[in-house]
């Protein structure tokens, strides 16, 4: 049942931290190794609509459209998710939850653009497909686009750069 006026009493904090978790879920259900063409046509829908409505649910958390449209793309994340496998954003987050208690959204959020950073500076450009932008360059040069878009989405959402306000430091 997807039903988000069950969602409405849902706080800031864990309504960022279920978005940014389905949109980790999409982000490596697409570039999986054993993502399919149906895995990615679900994590490309969802990625999409949480990525954009998301940061506007924020700042009107009693938005009810809004929260249909979020827990849809998140639903059709968790598709993907199930039809490709997980990455290791979301893998690196279970353990600091149970241990640390870093909320498993916000710990998936945290690694992400460092994995897809990695990733693009050893040449893959897989991201371009997700949720591509129009414009005639590079893959390259797209690829850094969505690592920048999902930077300043982070950074709307507060989601940290690192843990340290978890008390996990070099």
């Amino acid at each position: 049942i997807l039903d988000p006026e069950l969602t409405i009493s849902c706080p800031k904090a864990p309504t960022i931290s279920a978005g940014v978790d389905s949109m980790v879920h999409a982000t490596e259900a697409f570039v999986a190794k054993k993502s399919n063409p149906m895995a990615k046509m679900f994590a490309k829908e969802g990625f999409k609509l949480v990525f954009e409505n998301l940061p506007l649910l924020v700042d009107n958390l009693k938005d009810i459209e809004l929260r249909e449209k979020v827990m849809y793309g998140a639903f059709l994340s968790a598709i993907a998710l199930m039809n490709s496998g997980t990455g290791p954003a979301a893998a690196m987050s279970y353990p600091l939850g149970v241990h640390f208690g870093v909320p498993h959204g916000i710990g998936g959020g945290i690694f992400l653009p460092h994995l897809i950073e990695h990733n693009i500076n050893e040449g893959f450009f897989g991201y371009v497909d997700l949720y591509p932008k129009n414009g005639k360059t590079s893959k390259e040069n797209l690829a850094h686009s969505f690592l920048n878009g999902i930077k300043n989405t982070w950074a709307k959402l507060d989601v940290p750069h690192n843990l340290d306000q978890y008390g996990l430091n070099n």
